[in-house]
């Protein structure tokens, strides 16, 4: 699947995607609306709809919409997680976005490792580097941004390079 983690500063993911044949790829998952960035986790085709209908509508509208598709008798349900400009972070929970109340979260097959590390008190992409070693789905270089200054950053690790 994949792991997307903010630490209240720094939105990361993973870069892994494999398609329905189990072919591996690498790719981009953090994306820039408008006023938001956001990470999602599921089926790239059902994501890619759902980003096509939401990334030029402002944040409120994007909010009120939430996720018209994400309807659990499907096998097309993704999570998504929108940060805004300020650090306010929101999550869906089904077809509804709800707005987070810790300082930090972290989505996707690799959740539970980066909250964990970022508990423990390591930054999200640190957190993402942790949850490539446990979670198979998690994998290839670190992508991340700096809600504070907008600036994008990889890790040091090849996009490559998947779990040890």
């Amino acid at each position: 699947m994949t792991t997307i983690a903010f630490d209240g500063k720094t939105l990361a993911a993973d870069s892994l995607a494999v398609d329905g044949n189990g072919l591996m790829h690498y790719v981009e998952k953090i994306k820039r609306g408008d006023g938001f960035f956001c990470g999602a986790a599921g089926p790239s085709h059902a994501i890619k709809k759902w980003w096509i209908g939401s990334k030029d509508k402002p944040l409120a509208e994007v909010l009120q919409r939430g996720m018209p598709d994400n309807e659990s008798s499907t096998d097309d349900v993704i999570q998504v997680m929108l940060v805004t400009l300020t650090g306010e972070i929101f999550y869906t929970v089904g077809q509804f976005f709800e707005k987070n109340t810790r300082q930090f979260l972290a989505i996707g097959s690799g959740r539970d490792f980066a909250m964990s590390a970022m508990y423990l008190g390591e930054s999200a992409t640190s957190a993402i580097e942790v949850a490539k070693v446990f979670d198979h789905g998690t994998g290839g270089a670190v992508h991340a941004v700096d809600i504070s200054k907008r600036n994008y950053c990889r890790s040091a690790h090849s996009a490559e390079a998947n779990n040890p």
